[in-house]
C-alpha cells in the first residue's frame, strides 16, 4: 500500500520524542534528589549541630506566659477601652448638669390636667380637692372654666351618691366636696354634713370594733356587740313599734359566752342601759324580733346569742350598756355617734 511507509515514519518520531522527554524528566529529579541528599547532615550531625530547645517560659505562678499575638491583642483591647473612656468623660463634660430648676415637675404642669388625672375613677378625690384649694386663685378660676364640660366634674354628684349607697360615705363626702369647688353644687352646708356623717362613720366602725371584743365579768362571763343597727319603726306582727325625733331603737345582736366553770343563767332583764344620764330598760320591741335573746341556762364553755332593743337618743354619745346578774356585773360604753349608725 502506498501510504504505509508515510504512517511508520510518523509513528517513529512521535516514539523517539516521547522518549527524549521521559528521559529529560528522569534528568532533572536525578539532580534534585542529588542536591537534596548533598544538603542533609546525618541524624547524629544534625543532633549535634541543633540549638538547644529553650523551655517555655513561666510566670511567677507557673502558668505560661502569652505568646506574642496574645501579649498584642491584649494591649489593643486596653487601649480601645482607654479610648472609650476618655470619650465617656469628655461627653460628661460638656452635657450640662440637671438641677432641680432644670428638671420637669409634676407641679409645673396645668392645674387642668392634674385635676383630670386626679378625678379618674378609682382614685381618692381628697388629692383633688388638695390640689385645688392649694392651687392660686387665678388657677382655679381657669381650671373651673376648663373642666366645665368635662364628663368626670358632670358625674361628680353621681359618684357621690352611688359611694353613699355603697356605705361609703367618705368617698361620697369627697365627690360632692368637689362638685361644689368646681360647680356650687351642691350647697357649702351639705357638704359640711356629708363631712360630718364620714367622719361620724368612722368613729362608729372604730367603735364597733371594740364592742365586738366585749368584756368580761370577774365570774367568767363574756358579754360581746356583733352589731348594732339603728331604726325607727320595728314590724311584729300586728304591732308597729317606732320612734320620733331624735330617739330611735338601737337593736343589739349579743354573744354571752359562759367562761367560768358553773353553770349560768343568762336573761334578758340582766341588761340596762344608761342614757343620757337616764337606766332604761329594754323595749318592748325586742319581742317582736326573731332572733330575740331569751332566757336560758348556760353551760360552762358554750354560749348563748341573740338580739335586744333599747332606745337611744342621736344626739347623746355617752350611753353605756350594763350586764348585772345575781354574781357580778360589767359594763359596755356605747358612745358611739348614733346618727353615723346604718
Amino acid at each position: 500500500m502506498p501510504t504505509e511507509p508515510k504512517v511508520l515514519t510518523v509513528a517513529m518520531w512521535t516514539i523517539g520524542v516521547g522518549l527524549l522527554i521521559f528521559a529529560w524528566i528522569g534528568f532533572g529529579r536525578w539532580l534534585y534528589l542529588r542536591d537534596d541528599v548533598a544538603a542533609t547532615p546525618a541524624p547524629a550531625a544534625a543532633a549535634a549541630l541543633a540549638p538547644p530547645t529553650p523551655a517555655p517560659p513561666t510566670g511567677g505562678s507557673g502558668a505560661p506566659e502569652p505568646t506574642l499575638r496574645e501579649a498584642l491583642i491584649a494591649e489593643l483591647v486596653r487601649a480601645e477601652r482607654e479610648v472609650l473612656a476618655e470619650r465617656a468623660r469628655a461627653a460628661a463634660e460638656t452635657q450640662p448638669v440637671a438641677t432641680t430648676a432644670s428638671l420637669p415637675a409634676a407641679a409645673e404642669a396645668p392645674l387642668t390636667d392634674r385635676m383630670v388625672e386626679a378625678m379618674q375613677p378609682g382614685r381618692d378625690l381628697d388629692i383633688a380637692i388638695g390640689l385645688f384649694t392649694g392651687s392660686p386663685a387665678d388657677q382655679q378660676d381657669a381650671a373651673r372654666q376648663a373642666l366645665r364640660k368635662n364628663r368626670l366634674v358632670g358625674g361628680l354628684r353621681n359618684r357621690g351618691k352611688a359611694a353613699a349607697r355603697a356605705g361609703n360615705l367618705r368617698d361620697a363626702a369627697g365627690a360632692f366636696h368637689l362638685s361644689h369647688l368646681l360647680t356650687g353644687r351642691p350647697s357649702l352646708a351639705d357638704v359640711q354634713d356629708w363631712r360630718t356623717r364620714a367622719t361620724n362613720a368612722e368613729r362608729w366602725a372604730t367603735g364597733l370594733q371594740g364592742l365586738m371584743l366585749g368584756a368580761s365579768t370577774p365570774s367568767g362571763v363574756h358579754v360581746s356587740v356583733r352589731a348594732v343597727r339603728v331604726r325607727k319603726y320595728i314590724y311584729g306582727g300586728y304591732l308597729t313599734y317606732s320612734q320620733s325625733g331624735d330617739v330611735r331603737f338601737a337593736i343589739l345582736d349579743l354573744v354571752i359566752r359562759n367562761a367560768s366553770g358553773a353553770v349560768r343563767h343568762v336573761n334578758p332583764l340582766h341588761f340596762t342601759e344608761t342614757v343620757c344620764g337616764q337606766d332604761v330598760n329594754p323595749s318592748d320591741a325586742s319581742y317582736a324580733l326573731k332572733n330575740a335573746l331569751e332566757a336560758t341556762d348556760v353551760s360552762p364553755g358554750s354560749f348563748v346569742a341573740g338580739s335586744i332593743v333599747f332606745p337611744i337618743v342621736l344626739t347623746c354619745e355617752n350611753t353605756v350598756l350594763h350586764y348585772r346578774d345575781f354574781l357580778d356585773s360589767v359594763d359596755l360604753p356605747l358612745g358611739l355617734p348614733w346618727k353615723a349608725a346604718p
